[in-house]
C-alpha cells in the first residue's frame, strides 16, 4: 500500500504543480529513479532492498501498476485541481523550475536511507 501511494501521490503532486516542461521530463527522472533502485536492490544495499527482502517484487510491481492505472483514472479531478492552483499561483515557472535546479536531490539520493 506505501508503494502504491507514494507513486501515486508523487504523479498527482507534480501534475497539480510542476509547470508543463518539467511534467514532461517526469517519464525519464522515474526511469532513471527506477534503475538506481534496481541498482541497491541487486547490490542488497539501503532501504530500498529492504523493502524487496520484506514484500515481493512481484507484489511491488503490481502496486506500481495500480499507482499508475489510478493516478490515470484520477486524472480529471487532478486537472481540475491543477487549474484552481495555477489561477492561485504566485511564482513563475522559471522561479519553480530555479528551486528545483538550486534545491535538486539526485536519484541516488532519493532512494538513500
Amino acid at each position: 500500500m506505501k508503494a502504491f501511494l507514494v507513486e501515486r501521490n508523487h504523479l498527482w503532486l507534480a501534475l497539480k504543480t510542476f509547470p508543463v516542461t518539467m511534467e514532461a521530463l517526469m517519464p525519464f527522472y522515474s526511469l532513471w529513479r527506477w534503475t538506481v533502485q534496481l541498482s541497491h536492490i541487486i547490490r542488497g544495499k539501503g532501504a530500498t532492498a529492504q523493502f524487496v527482502r520484506d514484500v515481493s517484487p512481484a507484489k511491488i510491481a503490481f502496486a506500481l501498476l495500480n499507482a499508475y492505472i489510478s493516478a490515470i483514472k484520477g486524472l480529471p479531478l487532478i486537472l481540475e485541481k491543477r487549474r484552481d492552483i495555477q489561477k492561485k499561483r504566485v511564482v513563475t515557472n522559471r522561479e519553480v523550475r530555479n528551486w528545483f535546479k538550486k534545491y535538486r536531490l539526485s536519484a541516488t539520493e532519493v532512494v538513500n536511507d
